[in-house]
């Protein structure tokens, strides 16, 4: 009897936070951003960014790079114009990773967008950590084909504490989780200037809580 062979594939779907960017005029708008949303973003004959903008609230439009387009009494459309060699943005755009959307936060972007491999996340992420104040990896889901059955795992980087993550990151950077280990929790903490008991309790903890996200009790 022949060998049966099914064919695998993993595909990711990642959503960055990065907060404080340097050069976006998006996340300088003084306007509740709960009212924003944007629409689409092109690249000009001269490379300038355009982006369009829906805001049911007003936008101020003294900045030069930012004007009215159009509206309907409820919802007005922003026409906001960027030189891209300035924007954070680039840094996501260049990676040459698919962008489904930059959702705007009141203390930064948030980018959804759909890397190739954990590599390339890791290189996107690693550029992106030296163009602003925090980077963070807010969540990351994998769908895996095995023949017709497609299961969808989704890790939630909100389940764990800012120290948790620092600590997670850290320990990963350093090689803790390498085999053979090229790190140790002393070194880790001498790293993070913490106790090696509290290395010990946040990866655990920060662990456990990855964990039940990919694998979530029944109830």
């Amino acid at each position: 009897m022949g060998e049966t062979r099914h064919s695998m594939c993993s595909q990711l779907r990642a959503r960055i936070k990065v907060r404080a960017p340097s050069g976006c005029p998006l996340t300088s708008l003084e306007v509740d951003t709960d009212h924003v949303q944007l629409l689409s973003r092109t690249i000009d004959h001269a490379g300038k960014r355009i982006d369009l903008l829906a805001s049911k609230r007003d936008i101020p439009t003294e900045h030069d790079a930012i004007s009215s387009e159009f509206t309907d009494g409820a919802t007005t459309i922003y026409r906001v114009e960027t030189d891209t060699n300035d924007c954070i943005c680039r840094t996501v755009e260049c990676s040459g990773i698919p962008i489904e959307c930059v959702d705007i936060d009141e203390d930064g972007l948030y980018y959804t967008v759909y890397p190739s491999s954990r590599d390339e996340l890791r290189t996107v992420l690693a550029r992106l950590r030296k163009c602003a104040e925090s980077v963070q990896l807010v969540q990351l889901t994998a769908d895996t084909t095995v023949g017709e059955e497609t299961s969808y795992n989704t890790i939630d980087m909100n389940r764990l504490t800012e120290r948790q993550r620092e600590v997670l990151r850290t320990a990963h950077r350093m090689g803790y989780f390498s085999y053979p280990r090229e790190t140790t929790a002393e070194e880790i903490a001498d790293a993070l200037d913490i106790a090696t008991s509290t290395v010990h309790k946040h990866l655990v903890a920060a662990l456990g809580n990855l964990f039940d996200s990919l694998y979530p009790v029944d109830t």
